[in-house]
């Protein structure tokens, strides 16, 4: 397994646990259903790509000539700042603002890290004609 891969899916998990635990001890069970709903998002979003960081770990051993390190980079910045600002809408009355401006470049983020994937495999497993 590569180790910065599975360094940055236990990262991940952390980050997850640690802001769910923090966010429910600190404001409960919030009345808003929007805030509710983007920090569910953002707990769902950043636990599956934890999990997709441990599958990378995983392949990284076995096709180590595919560049997943630089895949799992991505999905981590990506994941903290679209969970990050979700998080802290959570715990801030501005935060919404925040979360709907800066929360965008962590989407993006995420969207160009599945295509670098994508990428990666259609460069490993389509055989090329010539």
């Amino acid at each position: 397994m590569n180790r910065k891969l599975l360094f940055l899916g236990v990262f991940l998990s952390i980050i997850g646990v640690f802001a769910s635990g923090m966010i429910l001890l600190l404001k409960g069970a919030s009345s808003d259903a929007t805030q509710n709903l983007a920090f569910v998002i953002a707990v769902q979003l950043n636990f599956f790509h934890a999990t997709i960081l441990f599958v990378l770990a995983w392949m990284k051993r076995k096709y180590a000539d595919q560049n997943l390190v630089s895949v799992g980079w991505v999905f981590t910045l990506s994941i903290l700042v679209f969970s990050g600002t979700s998080y802290l809408s959570m715990l801030f009355e501005s935060g919404t603002f925040l979360f709907n401006t800066v929360g965008v470049a962590g989407i993006i983020g995420l969207i160009s890290g599945w295509i670098f994937l994508s990428k990666e495999f259609y460069n490993t497993f389509v055989p090329k004609h010539r």
